[in-house]
């Protein structure tokens, strides 16, 4: 989300960033993005991966009682999600060595929800690799 700042300049824009407070537009480089990202896709896997469920939730409005159903998201689906779009960010960053583990990667099955978990890991485990060769994740 971006918003005008009413202590910056007319050309200022401070963007926020929901899970970690605000940050102007001077501190976002491609590496800070990726980075982001990165801790997002690690916090996601810290999550049992189980299927998206309805939930029945009970809460009490004074003397009444409302019982209403929530959607529980496919902790798979969000990390796979996820690792697709590092994927996507790190694009024009692909080498060689990438092409060349991406090429086993390829044809792994999607056809049920594990399997799509399984191929995005690999997936994640080869673009790490890559973050380690063009040291993104070094200081």
């Amino acid at each position: 989300m971006m918003k005008k700042s009413g202590k910056m300049p007319d050309d200022e824009y401070q963007f926020d960033d929901m899970d970690h407070g605000s940050f102007s537009k001077e501190e976002i480089t491609i590496r800070s993005i990726i980075l982001n990202h990165l801790k997002k896709i690690c916090l996601l896997s810290c999550d049992e991966f189980v299927g998206g469920y309805n939930n029945t939730v009970t809460e009490w409005h004074g003397s009444l009682r409302y019982v209403k159903k929530v959607y529980v998201p496919d902790a798979r689906a969000k990390y796979c999600q996820a690792v697709d779009t590092l994927y996507d960010l790190l694009l024009p960053f692909l080498d060689k060595e990438f092409l060349k583990d991406y090429d086993s990667v390829k044809p792994m099955k999607e056809s049920t929800p594990d399997e799509r978990q399984k191929k995005s890991r690999a997936l994640f485990q080869i673009l790490s690799k890559l973050l380690h060769r063009r040291n993104y994740v070094g200081e």
